[in-house]
């Protein structure tokens, strides 16, 4: 029997149309599944593995400001900025000995790691003080940012079935809160 393909503009429009569905909590998810796919160079580094937890619960926390405040100390961006006063002792969330082994952290980590931080903290924080749309398409085009910066680095890409559970029409676009270790499959 004849099974029709669907072409690889047809495949493209179908994945494109499922990451719209999903909710900007599960396109967060979706990310932070894309960073554990991807740290297998930076084997049991504790910093690194806090961040993980940190970031997870975005999926959880009703506080969103909060999560914000604390990403953006945590921000690779914010750690390597060359074009501040980075003695890390103002920060509010970390304590300065925190700031430096991030710092380190991030010198030394593969740049991957640190771009895929860095889509994590964006997908998160991008809509957080404006309006979302009808599907969030500044979320939305920061989680398809990540695809295409994950198949261009022949980077492992979480499978989107995982994720659709995550409808955007809850809770606008936010999603329902959810706890990532129980809701997100390996893979």
């Amino acid at each position: 029997m004849y099974q029709e393909v669907a072409t690889k503009t047809e495949y493209e429009i179908m994945y494109n149309e499922l990451i719209k569905n999903i909710s900007i909590r599960g396109r967060v998810a979706f990310a932070i599944k894309s960073l554990e796919l991807n740290i297998m160079e930076v084997n049991n580094n504790v910093i690194l593995n806090k961040i993980i937890i940190f970031l997870k619960e975005y999926t959880s926390t009703k506080f969103l400001d909060q999560w914000d405040k604390y990403a953006n100390e945590i921000s690779p961006d914010t750690i390597l900025d060359p074009n501040i006063d980075n003695n890390y002792k103002e920060y509010e969330c970390l304590t300065e000995k925190e700031a430096l082994s991030l710092k380190y952290l991030y010198e030394s980590a593969p740049k991957y790691i640190i771009d895929i931080i860095d889509f994590v903290i964006e997908i998160g924080t991008c809509n957080l003080y404006g309006g979302t749309g009808e599907y969030s398409p500044i979320s939305y085009n920061k989680t398809m940012g990540l695809i295409n910066y994950l198949k261009e680095n022949q980077l492992k890409i979480p499978l989107i079935s995982n994720f659709i559970q995550f409808k955007y029409t809850q809770i606008n676009v936010w999603g329902e809160t959810f706890i990532y270790d129980l809701m997100i499959k390996n893979g």
